[in-house]
């Protein structure tokens, strides 16, 4: 069925029998709560209401080394433990190189500390990954041939069946138009993928970069990302990554090196945008970044952030 709104325009539309049907199929792959893909991250998990849904674009934005392919990577595993299809299409690694990260990731949850021992753990690590490896595809991508058309022939091919994409990174989808203007280039991008995550009903996670100005900045929010304003009101859900120790006010820790240290070791992750729920909410997580992971377990931010700075009460 389709509704014309002007000459050579039609838009699908559904019946509300339609809308209900396809709503029951959902509880009946989970009941109570529909499909979700958990990030493994905890309390993260629990604000997201279990994880995004199908038809949602997350944005992930923070500084270059932060752990944005980190946290992503972690977060497609978890999806495919879960037993739902994850696609991890890479402008920045190879397949081997992520895969690479994935021995160390399961080398971690193995509780591996001793190089001595990680030649014997590394099989198990790899029975790991085979256990779900048939829901976790890697995509080779080109800035050269990459394309959005390519990222929704992906979702068409798995429309149907549980699926979330991911994308690292956004502002490297090619742009088949050649537009030079990067804020008209990042939008179409932008409202591209959400456009391919409600059509073929799959969860879109992109990694976004940030601008060059706000790479001096004390904390990134999401308004820092590189392009256009679309990339901050197309998202359902927007996670700013941010080192704990470079957010801190350096007055409360000038004489305080263990405390100095310590944010060293940790990750703050605001949901500054959730339309499913709260959002301005501020976690941080361990790092475990000889393992390519952050620690599951995470707490609500104790200190108070405001604007660039973290206030240490």
């Amino acid at each position: 069925m389709s509704t014309s709104l002007s000459p050579g325009t039609a838009v699908p539309t559904g019946g509300l029998h339609d809308l209900v049907s396809a709503h029951r199929t959902r509880q009946v792959v989970e009941p109570g709560t529909g499909v979700r893909f958990p990030t493994g991250l905890h309390p993260l998990d629990y604000v997201l209401k279990g994880g995004v849904r199908p038809g949602d674009l997350a944005l992930m934005l923070g500084r270059p080394g932060v752990g944005k392919t980190i946290m992503a990577l972690q977060w497609a595993r978890n999806v495919a433990l879960h037993g739902r299809d994850a696609i991890y299409v890479c402008y920045e690694h190879s397949p081997d190189t992520l895969l690479q990260r994935l021995i160390g990731v399961e080398l971690g949850f193995l509780g591996h500390t001793d190089e001595d021992h990680k030649e014997q753990l590394v099989p198990h690590a790899l029975d790991r990954i085979g256990s779900y490896a048939g829901h976790l595809t890697f995509v080779q991508a080109s800035g050269r041939s990459t394309d959005v058309d390519v990222i929704d022939g992906l979702a068409a091919e798995r429309q149907g069946t549980p699926t979330a994409i991911f994308v690292d990174y956004l502002q490297k989808v090619r742009d088949t138009r050649a537009v030079e203007d990067e804020e008209r280039r990042t939008a179409y991008i932008v409202e591209s993928l959400k456009d391919t995550a409600v059509t073929r009903d799959v969860a879109m996670i992109a990694i976004a970069a940030a601008d060059k100005e706000s790479l001096q900045a004390r904390r990134l929010r999401m308004h820092n990302v590189r392009g256009s304003s679309s990339l901050v009101y197309e998202p359902d859900v927007g996670l700013v990554l941010n080192e704990k120790a470079s957010a801190v006010s350096k007055a409360h820790l000038s004489f305080d090196a263990t405390r100095v240290e310590k944010f060293r070791q940790q990750l703050v992750v605001s949901i500054e945008k959730n339309r499913d729920g709260l959002a301005n909410i501020d976690l941080e997580f361990s790092k475990d970044y000889g393992h390519y992971r952050l620690h599951p377990q995470g707490v609500f931010l104790a200190e108070k952030l405001v604007d660039d700075v973290v206030i240490v009460e």
